[in-house]
């Protein structure tokens, strides 16, 4: 099989230029800068960089204080060995080498969900003809219940240890203030801070920080939102329904 074909069938899925903004940030120190030398926008950088800490179990980029222009970014020890082994993948496929499916898989797979997580699955609770998996997302303490059918447990091989990705759309949160019992349904309740808040006619999209470098993405209603008085830096919870998680591996036959 020749190399060509793949190496381009892998850069059309975007991995090359999610590593690409890396090392631009690498190089110049800074998201702005390295948009703008990428030829891309400002916040197309940021989510590419969300995408990217969603799928890491350590932060990427950090912030940096200070200097003549009041701070700016740099690469973590984490970071720069991604950009590293991805380059030396990158060699590999030019010399018809192999796939190294793991870390190729997480880099191309894209999805319309907002929210996308690898995580560990801690335990398995049946539910009479469904299933709830505990998971516990990759670096950090936060765990999310999902719920899926018994014929998705034993087609999907999931156990106790196995790597899963968590997949669900930011309309699928429930924002509110304060985390409450709920009768009505299973699911989980993510605490943060607000973060970016985009309006747009009668919705809202929001970004709900989490602990460590986790990312939530949120649309609800503009109502609702003035409701709630929520102004970014503000404490507040989302609902995450168990049956709302798409649940995804990746396929240890291929």
């Amino acid at each position: 099989m020749e190399a060509e074909p793949l190496w381009q069938e892998l850069t059309a899925l975007k991995g090359d230029r999610r590593i690409a903004l890396l090392e631009a940030i690498a190089a110049t120190g800074s998201i702005s800068h390295a948009a703008r030398q990428l030829g891309i926008a400002y916040k197309t950088a940021w989510d590419t960089l969300d995408a990217l800490h969603q799928l890491s179990a350590q932060p990427l980029v950090i912030s940096q204080a200070g200097g003549r222009q009041g701070g700016g970014c740099v690469l973590t020890a984490a970071g720069r060995a991604l950009i590293e082994h991805y380059r030396h993948l990158e060699a590999e496929v030019r010399a018809g080498g192999a796939h190294a499916a793991g870390l190729w898989g997480r880099l191309r797979l894209q999805t319309s969900a907002r929210n996308h997580f690898i995580a560990d699955v801690l335990e398995l609770q049946p539910q009479g003809l469904a299933c709830d998996l505990i998971c516990a997302l990759l670096g950090g303490t936060q765990t999310l219940r999902a719920r899926v059918t018994g014929d998705s447990v034993r087609r999907l091989r999931l156990q106790a240890g196995r790597e899963v990705h968590l997949l669900f759309k930011a309309s699928a949160l429930q924002l509110a203030r304060r985390c409450e019992e709920r009768a009505d349904e299973e699911g989980t309740w993510l605490a943060g801070h607000v973060g970016e808040v985009q309006i747009d006619g009668g919705q809202v999209e929001l970004r709900l920080d989490g602990g460590s470098h986790l990312r939530y993405f949120i649309v609800c209603s503009l109502a609702l939102y003035e409701r709630l008085q929520l102004q970014e830096g503000a404490a507040a919870y989302a609902f995450c329904p168990a049956a709302a998680i798409i649940v995804g591996v990746e396929d240890e036959r291929l």
